[in-house]
């Protein structure tokens, strides 16, 4: 499974910048991209955050790695190309191959701006439904598994339960 995650992770850090990068480049950020999933990943299952598909270290860790990447390895001749920009109007391509630094500013803006929307607008939407109760199905059903108690099939029965968080004694 951790393979599967890691070829999507290296996807969706490549991403971003799929069109104005080199393909070396791309192994790179496709490679760092893996470990730094792997590595938030680890981090979500030790704070014991509940995310069963790895969303958070999947497209917030390495959307972000991707997004910012672009401002540093943009080649000219290809944000030319891609996007129409002349040479006239700044060097706007990534800063390790001479940019003057906007587009990595542009970058950086772009992730705190999408991460202020999604606080501004999922945090409150979530703390509702929390205290509507809306968010987690009984306990008795997240034990037994959604599969079996929803569908009255298994199909995860491999796959260790994690620890009742009822239990944890840090909490």
């Amino acid at each position: 499974m951790q393979l599967c995650n890691g070829v999507l992770s290296g996807l969706v850090s490549v991403t971003p910048g799929c069109g104005v990068i080199d393909p070396w480049a791309g192994l790179i950020v496709a490679t760092l991209g893996a470990a730094l999933f792997l590595f938030l990943d680890h981090l979500m299952l030790k704070a014991l955050l509940d995310d069963v598909v790895a969303a958070v270290p999947m497209h917030l860790g390495c959307g972000v790695l991707g997004t910012l990447f672009v401002g540093l390895f943009a080649r000219e001749e290809y944000v030319t190309a891609f996007y129409g920009v002349h040479p006239g109007v700044g060097r706007r391509w990534g800063a390790f191959f001479g940019g003057d630094g906007t587009l990595l500013a542009a970058q950086i803006v772009s992730v705190v701006t999408t991460f202020a929307w999604v606080c501004l607008f999922l945090v409150p939407y979530f703390s509702i439904m929390r205290r509507l109760q809306r968010i987690r199905v009984p306990m008795e059903q997240e034990l037994a598994g959604l599969d079996a108690s929803k569908y009255g099939v298994m199909t995860t029965n491999e796959l260790p339960r994690m620890p009742d968080p009822r239990q944890n004694k840090h909490m």
